[in-house]
C-alpha cells in the first residue's frame, strides 16, 4: 500500500508541476544549476512548539494549554551557533538541531532542511523564512495536524543570510561519485547520476513475487478479522487472500527508484561541516521514460547522514 500511495503522490505531482518540471534526461547535467548561496541563521531566537494546529499554521493560542508544564513548550530561549541549536523538549530531552541546505535545487524543492535528535527522537523537518519568523515543520506533511516549530526573534528583524561562493567546486563534485563507490547498492543499481552537481538516482533490487505469500497472509487475516474479532457469519478470507496477493505481486513490470540529493550544514565561517543524503521512493512501468516520475518535492524523505571533509567558502 506504501508503494501504491507514493505511485499516485509522484503522478500527482507531474500533473501538477508542468512550469517547474524538471529537465528530461537528455539535459540530466542541467537539472539543477549551481546557487552561490547559503543561509546563515545565526543570533538569539524564541522557540516555540505546536501539535494540533493546521498544516502551514501556527497557533499561539495553543502554547496556553502547556502553561503549567514542567518543561516550557512555547517562547524558549535558544542561540544558534554554526547552523546549529539545542533546546529542552517537553519530554525533559536535549534535542539538537542542525539545518542543512541545499541551494541548487528547483523550487518546487525544499532547499533548507532541519534534522533534529535527541533520546528516541530522530526527525526532518521543512523550514518556511518569512521575514521574522521560521515555520518549521515535521515531515511527512500531513493535510490534518502536523508538529511544528516557530522560531522568531525579539526584535523581529529580516532574518539573515549570508551570500557566498563555494571555493572547492571539486569536492561539491565528487561527492556523488564517493557515495557510488561506497554503497554496492547504488553502485550495481545506478540510473542516472550529476558529476557536477550532488544528485543521482538508483533503483531498488528486483525480488519476483507471485504473490502467494501475500495471499496467505491475507486470508489469515481475513479469517481472523471477520470470524474471530468481529464475529461475523461471512466469509472475508478469500477478499482478503486477494488483496493480499495484488499489494505482494511483483512481475517486474513497476520498479522502485530513489531521488537522493545532498543537503550541507555550513558555519559561520562558511565550511561545510556534515552533509546528508536525502531520499526519496518513487514507483513508474520498467517502460517509460523514468523522469516524468521523478517526486518534485521531498514527502516522505529517509535520511543518510555522511561526515564529509571539511573545505572553505569564500
Amino acid at each position: 500500500m506504501r508503494y501504491i500511495l507514493v505511485l499516485l503522490t509522484s503522478i500527482l505531482i507531474v500533473a501538477c508541476s508542468e512550469e517547474t518540471e524538471l529537465q528530461t534526461i537528455q539535459n540530466k547535467e542541467d537539472l539543477f544549476e549551481h546557487n552561490d548561496e547559503f543561509y546563515l541563521h545565526d543570533g538569539d531566537f524564541y522557540l516555540s512548539q505546536n501539535w494540533w494546529s493546521p498544516r502551514d499554521s501556527f497557533k499561539r493560542s495553543e502554547c496556553d494549554d502547556y502553561a503549567a508544564h514542567v518543561y516550557p513548550t512555547c517562547l524558549i530561549a535558544i542561540n544558534i551557533t554554526n547552523n546549529e541549536f539545542e533546546f529542552i523538549d517537553y519530554y525533559g530531552v536535549n534535542r539538537t538541531c542542525i539545518f542543512y541546505q541545499n541551494q541548487d535545487l528547483p523550487n518546487t524543492y525544499q532547499k533548507v532542511l532541519l534534522v533534529c535528535e535527541g533520546g528516541e527522537h530522530w526527525s526532518t523537518y521543512s523550514v518556511d523564512i518569512e521575514s521574522s519568523m521560521l515555520l518549521i515543520q515535521e515531515l511527512p506533511l500531513s493535510e490534518g495536524y502536523t508538529y511544528k516549530y516557530l522560531l522568531e526573534t525579539n526584535i523581529k528583524d529580516d532574518l539573515p543570510y549570508i551570500t557566498s561562493s563555494f571555493k572547492d567546486i571539486e569536492g561539491l563534485s565528487s561527492r556523488t561519485k564517493e557515495l557510488i563507490e561506497r554503497d554496492a547498492l547504488i553502485d550495481r543499481n545506478l540510473t542516472l547520476s550529476s558529476d557536477n552537481f550532488r544528485w543521482l538516482v538508483y533503483s531498488d533490487d528486483i525480488f519476483l513475487n507471485d504473490g502467494s505469500d501475500g495471499e496467505i497472509a491475507g486470508q489469515v487475516m481475513g479469517a481472523v478479522t471477520c470470524n474471530v474479532l468481529l464475529q461475523l457469519p461471512i466469509d472475508c478470507s478469500s477478499l482478503a487472500g486477494s488483496i493480499g496477493k495484488d499489494l505482494s505481486k511483483n512481475d517486474g513490470t513497476t520498479i522502485t527508484q530513489n531521488l537522493c540529493v545532498s543537503y550541507d550544514a555550513i558555519n559561520n565561517e562558511g565550511y561545510i561541516y556534515q552533509s546528508i543524503w536525502v531520499c526519496e521512493e518513487f514507483d513508474h512501468p520498467n517502460n517509460v521514460d523514468f523522469s516524468k516520475y521523478i517526486p518534485r518535492y521531498f514527502s516522505v524523505p529517509w535520511i543518510t547522514i555522511y561526515h564529509e571533509s571539511v573545505f572553505s567558502i569564500e
